[in-house]
């Protein structure tokens, strides 16, 4: 652990941020989080996804769904939480059919070689 948290401060000096500047930057982030509604977040990740290859994409769109799964869904208001269980829903069926892509190449691969 402490090998770890000293890797973490050179990478940290390395950038030229401060304790202080990263504390200011985790601070902004998760008040941004809680500041933006569930629809907000997962249009967020979509849109930045669709730069990325599918199998990347949806492991960050899966991502974010994840952490708002640690969240209490009964706060949720029905908009955001009908958005985020389609999502969630499309996601997991894009990556069943990844997963199922390459468990066909990888078969194919063995038979082939």
């Amino acid at each position: 652990m402490t090998q770890l948290e000293k890797l973490e401060e050179q990478n940290i000096s390395h950038l030229g941020i401060t304790a202080g500047e990263l504390e200011k930057i985790i601070t902004g982030t998760v008040d941004a989080l809680e500041k933006s509604s569930v629809a907000e977040r997962i249009s967020d990740v979509v849109r930045r996804a669709k730069n990325f290859p599918p199998k990347k994409s949806v492991e960050m769109v899966l991502s974010v769904c994840e952490d708002i799964l640690c969240q209490p869904l009964d706060k949720l208001s029905s908009k955001d939480r009908d958005i985020f269980l389609a999502t969630l829903a499309q996601y997991t069926i894009m990556k069943r059919q990844i997963a199922t892509q390459e468990k066909a190449a990888k078969s194919k691969d063995k038979t082939a070689g």
